[in-house]
């Protein structure tokens, strides 16, 4: 961490600042998964009393679930263990890239951050700063690409490129650039490359947009408030909408619980 804090320097973007969050509080559960199995091992080996919390660890990895020290310091998710290590070894993947270089992926795994909305936040800070749009009166906007995750060649100009979000209850046309129902079991299928923007209040559509609420996981309640809930994604529909309190929705993608998802099980 030093390193990465020394390389920055004085030149702490909202985008660097998301990048040494997220590599702080994975130090934190690298480490937590490091002493576990050594101990682990150890107690094995007969150097150790098998602890109360190893039987338990060993217990939940034979079926294939994650021990509740690593849960506690990881993100929320409902994958098996085995698909959990490969998740935790891609997100690693990520962060060492940008750490080394400092320059942001072309396109960012969002649901690879611990806090995606810290990302979003980011956005948010740095065109309002580039602007000189006060940050209050900034939200976002989202814009699905046509481009498949692994083919954004470089972040554009305004706002950036993520990806790693599924949708839920409906599909996204990429010919039409909009909300259309889904395909027979095709049950989550991917939303391609976001172009993720900041943009003033007073830009918002009255209409023609439908708010679709992004979750962690299919689990959409449950847990600390707000339960699952990231963000709300801005996305084009042809179905009529009506603007309501906290946003404009189409009652046809609320009754068939539209949402974008940031893992599948």
């Amino acid at each position: 961490m030093m390193e990465l804090k020394m390389k920055i320097g004085d030149n702490l973007t909202p985008y660097l600042v998301v990048l040494v969050q997220e590599s702080e509080r994975f130090n934190g559960l690298l480490s937590e998964i490091r002493q576990s199995l050594k101990e682990l091992r150890l107690g094995l080996d007969g150097a150790l009393n098998i602890s109360e919390k190893m039987e338990t660890m060993m217990n939940l990895m034979v079926i294939q679930k994650i021990p509740p020290s690593w849960e506690g310091m990881a993100w929320r998710t409902l994958k098996s263990l085995d698909v959990w290590f490969a998740d935790v070894n891609a997100r690693v993947a990520q962060l060492q890239a940008w750490g080394t270089s400092l320059v942001m992926p072309a396109s960012l795994w969002l649901s690879g951050c611990f806090n995606p909305m810290a990302f979003i936040t980011a956005v948010m800070q740095t065109t309002a700063r580039r602007r000189g749009w006060p940050l209050d009166d900034v939200v976002t906007f989202t814009d699905p690409t046509k481009l498949d995750w692994d083919e954004a060649e470089a972040q554009p100009e305004e706002g950036a490129y993520v990806h790693g979000m599924y949708m839920e209850g409906a599909r996204w046309d990429r010919e039409e650039g909009e909300i259309r129902d889904s395909h027979l079991r095709d049950l989550t299928p991917q939303l391609p490359v976001v172009h993720l923007l900041a943009i003033p209040r007073t830009e918002v559509k009255a209409e023609g947009y439908h708010d679709t609420p992004c979750y962690y996981v299919s689990q959409r309640g449950g847990g600390n408030p707000p339960g699952s809930f990231v963000f709300f994604a801005v996305l084009k529909t042809s179905e009529p909408t009506v603007k309501g309190l906290y946003g404009i929705y189409s009652y046809k993608w609320v009754l068939a619980g539209v949402g974008l998802l940031m893992q599948t099980e």
